[in-house]
């Protein structure tokens, strides 16, 4: 094989009770028609032997003018009572393990967020860099409370909200460094060349990091984007500027190497609706439960005046009620991956502008000019739901964790005199650094978090973490665990069944004698199931 300069990575792919199910990837220096010649070897290290098909090599990319192709292998992995872990050799190195979830519960996975720098000197800011990956990684080995490596459970899935990478720093290039200081200027074939040419060197660079390509080559990902893996800001700059031929330029490389490298291709069968946006759909499914996790697109066809298009908004909508229609009768749960928290704190004076700053409080769900689409996507989320199922919205973006939640007491969503609620949780960051003290005293100061009514029956509300703490600074992930409904035992009035329930715990870095550690936050975030009948 010619030389790997990015992966393997692992794609998460539409999987059933039966198979597990994901894709390879590995980006190779060079032109070559011809397909890897030395592809995934696959061993499994479980007594039960399951089985493993794995696809001959796929031509996944190839972009036009650059010496780089992707190269893919689809894998499907049969699921068997208990977890097991599989391993794989890909030019003579082994990867893995790649935990496979049990047929009775549905995956654990991991959520992550501003996995980069703003600033690329903030990186001198933090003690270890790359801390709260290898902590991540420490826990997909081991498993999610187990003891030993042979007894691994481990992660699953793995989900990026937004910020997967920073791309601000390549506004210092020579070719964005020269043509930004011409608000007019337009961009030519060859400039546009060298703008996609430093996209893809680097991804090459910030994802080649050990910590995060370790987790990438072992842990099947779904991520979807938010400004950065664009520039800071995309979505909620002037109209007047976001327009100009250069940003237009800048957004299509983005827009390229994001499918590529995030989705895992321009074909990827998550992406269910439609062809200006990436909407993506993953099921989930064990035995006795559902959960349907959507990712939408939150940046690509924003502006100062919308975060989705009408066209989104249909399909999005569409996606919702067949969630709602769905006669499946195992309990369900319904994820959301919004890129940016729709509870949080809500900034005053916003007819007062922020100057630099401008663009990060239009990005938020809670300014004034988003408040409208807001209250839309609430109802919509409150009427896929109805009174039978469960949900969450899982966000990043504020570089706090944070926990909210939306409740309605409206009739048609309440059951047996219990009101509709979606809970929320926030993880952000895992890399970038935590806002400085007095910064978020500024920004607290300048916000509130006090309740919200969305319209008559719905409320919003930040909540507090634990007793001692209602936002948290240091940087971040969360993992999430399901855990089975339990039916009644035939005989004897003590034995009553229960249901399901979502576990979502954050995973933070700490201080332990002078040295950055990672811990648990002890208090854990339960979404109960629901079955549907």
């Amino acid at each position: 094989m010619a030389d790997i300069v990015l992966g393997p990575i692992l794609y998460a792919r539409p999987s059933t009770v039966e198979e597990w199910r994901f894709e390879v990837h590995v980006t190779v220096a060079g032109n070559d028609d011809a397909p890897p010649s030395e592809g995934p070897d696959f061993e499994v290290r479980n007594p039960s032997n399951v089985g493993v098909t794995v696809s001959t090599p796929q031509f996944v990319h190839e972009f036009e003018g650059h010496q780089v192709r992707i190269w893919g292998w689809s894998v499907s992995v049969a699921r068997d009572a208990v977890d097991h872990p599989i391993y794989y050799q890909l030019n003579g190195k082994q990867y893995g393990p790649v935990a496979i979830p049990r047929r009775s519960t549905l995956p654990r996975f991991a959520f992550f967020s501003c996995n980069g720098f703003s600033d690329p000197a903030d990186v001198h800011k933090v003690q270890n860099p790359v801390l709260m990956w290898e902590d991540l990684m420490e826990r997909h080995e081991i498993g999610l409370g187990t003891d030993s490596v042979d007894d691994l459970t481990g992660i699953h899935l793995l989900v990026g909200g937004g910020d997967q990478i920073y791309c601000d720093a390549l506004w210092q290039k020579p070719t964005l460094l020269r043509l930004s200081g011409h608000a007019a200027a337009q961009v030519s074939p060859d400039d546009r060349q060298h703008i996609l040419g430093d996209y893809i060197a680097w991804y090459q660079k910030q994802w080649g990091h050990q910590a995060m390509a370790t987790a990438m080559s072992c842990i099947p990902a779904v991520m979807t984007w938010d400004d950065h893996d664009i520039f800071d800001g995309w979505g909620s700059h002037a109209e007047a500027l976001q327009s100009t031929d250069l940003h237009q330029a800048v957004f299509e490389a983005a827009k390229e190497t994001f499918s590529v490298f995030q989705l895992g291709g321009q074909t990827n069968p998550l992406v269910t609706r439609g062809e200006s946006h990436f909407l993506q759909m993953l099921h989930l499914e064990s035995e006795y439960q559902t959960a349907t996790m959507i990712l939408p697109d939150l940046r690509g066809n924003r502006t100062r005046t919308q975060v989705l298009s009408e066209q989104q908004w249909a399909d999005l909508t569409t996606t919702l009620s067949d969630f709602r229609a769905s006669e499946d009768p195992r309990e369900s749960y319904l994820l959301l991956i919004s890129g940016i928290p729709v509870v949080y704190r809500r900034t005053r004076a916003e007819w007062i502008s922020a100057g630099g700053l401008e663009d990060d409080r239009r990005d938020q769900w809670e300014h004034g000019s988003r408040r409208n689409e807001r209250t839309r996507l609430i109802h919509h989320l409150l009427d896929a739901i109805g009174p039978r199922d469960r949900a969450a919205v899982i966000s990043g973006d504020v570089h706090v964790a944070s926990r909210g939640r939306i409740v309605s007491s409206l009739p048609g969503h309440r059951r047996d005199g219990v009101d509709s609620v979606i809970h929320q949780v926030t993880s952000s960051a895992i890399v970038h650094p935590e806002p400085k003290f007095l910064e978020w005293l500024g920004f607290t100061a300048a916000s509130t978090d006090s309740p919200s009514v969305v319209g008559s029956g719905i409320t919003t509300e930040v909540l507090e973490i634990s007793p001692e703490e209602k936002y948290v600074r240091a940087r971040n992930y969360v993992l999430g665990a399901f855990t089975a409904p339990v039916a009644a035992a035939p005989s004897g009035p003590t034995h009553q069944a229960s249901t399901g329930a979502l576990w979502l715990q954050w995973i933070r870095e700490t201080s332990e004698h002078g040295k950055a550690v990672a811990e648990s936050i002890p208090e854990q975030l339960v979404v109960h199931g629901r079955a549907r009948s």
